[in-house]
């Protein structure tokens, strides 16, 4: 199915609006704080990022930072509630 110019307009306005908050630096506090809002285990989520429990444990503790790509993966999965996390659409 095509996408019309206004469809694609929106995708787009949608990609850079996630993208430009991954310029952002998300803190440990932030992270823990956004996997608990979507309501996961540490092992929840870093399954459907693909990313150990213990790699996130190492990153909510402040011992490492999350990078651009998980951050902006992180605040995709916060605002669009993806299949596979609790309260997802």
């Amino acid at each position: 199915m095509e996408k019309d110019s206004s469809q694609i307009a929106c995708i787009c306005h949608e990609a850079g609006e996630i993208f430009g908050d991954a310029r952002k630096k998300m803190t440990s506090e932030e992270f823990r704080a956004i996997r608990k809002q979507l309501d996961l285990t540490q092992a929840e989520l870093g399954k459907i990022m693909s990313i150990s429990q213990h790699g996130l444990s190492i990153i909510e503790n402040g011992k490492r930072k999350p990078t651009k790509i998980m951050a902006a993966f992180l605040r995709y999965i916060q605002a669009n509630r993806l299949p596979g996390t609790k309260g997802d659409v």
